[in-house]
């Protein structure tokens, strides 16, 4: 889900069933959310898309930008909130940061992110890639973790206020004041940013500029939020594993009852087989015991027929006794012709 969902701003005078039609045009829709103020029942003016298929999404962001009622909306890859900061999910930039790169080889990291997409400039002694799409740096993120050589390569986006505040920790000042102001946080980064967004586009990069609002307490109940988020995720979790429990418990009985059959199926055959064999051989034997006398001598016939000399020395010596026994001519022609 994470490479197949859109962030989409500036649409606070775009209906939900406008902006549904026009995203159905690249592909099937899943999910379509709105944020919206429970307090005051009123939308915010960002949305979230989920495409069914990740290459409707890549087809939707090539396809920038995008109007709607003649305005010019926003559109992001939507990061993980399990996997990427709030910075990182807000910020839109075409830096990538590659943490530690020294440890690495430059012409290895250079043609492992060049897959993301057109790397402008590629600065190994910062740990700078800058790419010509902010879109390439949000498919680095969502593909997270990243191994060369089976060696884990941190990255993350280019934070401004971040950078600048390492360089100045890494900075010697001989102001004693500068130095105490430099070790105090930049007061913009605790604050909460506001749901309302603009963008501006430079030359280079593009700069998420968002209203800043916010207290303790909108960040108490933003907790609370996620909390209750939590919550209902796990239960909800819960729910989907019992399930899945009763449906493994009904096939396991399924399965064994199945296999009961066979067996019984096929213990049935193999006895009836049995028995034929043992009927055809009770009649085999029966036959061959009560017809033994006239099933040899034909086969003696058969298999052992009389040679011609053979045939004539019988001739011979029953001529020959048939005329030292026989007292009439008629005996003896017989014997001779027999």
């Amino acid at each position: 889900m994470a490479d197949r969902q859109v962030f989409i701003g500036n649409i606070c005078n775009i209906s939900i069933d406008k902006l549904r039609s026009y995203c159905e045009t690249y592909g099937t829709i899943t999910e379509l959310t709105l944020n919206r103020d429970k307090e005051n029942n009123i939308y915010h003016c960002f949305a979230f898309v989920t495409f069914q298929s990740s290459r409707c999404t890549c087809q939707f962001l090539a396809d920038r930008p995008h109007c709607l009622n003649g305005e010019e909306i926003f559109v992001k890859r939507a990061l993980p909130r399990f996997s990427a900061s709030i910075p990182e999910r807000l910020i839109v930039t075409n830096r990538l940061v590659v943490q530690d790169c020294y440890k690495y080889d430059p012409i290895a990291l250079r043609n492992y992110f060049q897959k993301f997409g057109h790397i402008k400039k590629f600065d190994y002694e910062q740990g700078f890639v800058d790419f010509d799409d902010y879109d390439d740096v949000d498919r680095v993120l969502i593909g997270r973790p990243h191994f060369i050589r089976n060696r884990e390569v941190l990255v993350t986006k280019y934070i401004p206020s971040e950078q600048t505040n390492r360089s100045t920790r890494s900075t010697h000042r001989s102001d004693p004041d500068e130095q105490e102001e430099a070790s105090y946080p930049s007061p913009t980064r605790d604050v909460k940013l506001s749901r309302t967004i603009r963008i501006e586009r430079h030359t280079s990069t593009e700069k998420l500029v968002s209203e800043v609002e916010g207290d303790d307490d909108d960040e108490e109940e933003d907790d609370d939020n996620l909390n209750q988020r939590y919550e209902e995720l796990k239960e909800n979790f819960e729910k989907y594993k019992q399930n899945k429990e009763i449906e493994i418990s009904h096939l396991k009985k399924d399965l064994e009852r199945t296999n009961r059959q066979l067996n019984d199926l096929t213990q049935e055959k193999l006895d009836h087989l049995i028995k034929t064999q043992q009927s055809f051989h009770q009649d085999f034997l029966a036959r061959f015991s009560s017809d033994e006398t006239s099933m040899i001598t034909p086969m003696n016939e058969d298999y052992f027929p009389s040679t011609p000399n053979k045939l004539a020395k019988k001739r011979k010596l029953t001529t020959s006794g048939t005329i030292a026994n026989s007292t009439t001519p008629n005996d003896r022609e017989y014997d001779y012709y027999s």
